[in-house]
């Protein structure tokens, strides 16, 4: 899972100059010109696994990257916010619902494209209930519809990110467990 920086920095973001000098291990670059440093940190996302009754709410993507594949609803963190609000807020903006005693799972590392930029995250999911899905209010914008799956039946090579399908492997194996 290695980011070449060089392709993603091409010009030095303080003065401009041409190919400042990617560091592959430290995930930073350098400007020999003006001495900007720039560290390419991971970004934080929430996921949530929402289960109502015996099946698990699965989201398709209205949009890129990854449209028409399925998804768990989440989102990224906004600066300064706790990861378990970074949830609660995606789940209400995404669905139109509240979530209550989220139960943390596991995180996974993941590569982001958007927009021609690769970011690299690291994606924390929660299993949550709900009790109505009738409340549910998919918003058209992020999600072009829901599904509900028996967990095991869930086609994990239809899932948009590695983050999910490991979440869900995690999630399913956690059962298995507990039973």
């Amino acid at each position: 899972m290695r980011i070449d920086l060089s392709k993603i920095f091409r010009y030095c973001p303080g003065c401009g100059a041409k190919g400042p000098k990617a560091h592959s291990k430290t995930k930073h670059i350098t400007c020999g010109k003006c001495g900007f440093e720039y560290y390419h940190n991971v970004a934080s996302a929430a996921g949530a696994i929402i289960e109502y009754g015996s099946k698990v709410l699965v989201t398709i993507r209205a949009n890129e990257p990854k449209a028409g594949m399925l998804d768990f609803p989440g989102g990224f963190a906004d600066y300064g916010e706790p990861i378990e609000e970074t949830l609660a807020r995606e789940i209400r903006e995404e669905l139109g619902i509240r979530i209550k005693n989220p139960r943390y799972l596991t995180s996974a590392p993941n590569i982001y494209v958007y927009k021609g930029i690769t970011y690299a995250t690291t994606d924390l999911f929660f299993a949550c209930r709900i009790d109505e899905p009738k409340k549910i209010k998919p918003d058209k914008k992020e999600i072009a519809s829901i599904e509900f799956f028996e967990p095991g039946r869930i086609p994990v090579n239809r899932l948009a990110f590695d983050s999910a399908k490991k979440a869900i492997r995690y999630y399913l194996k956690q059962r298995r467990q507990t039973r």
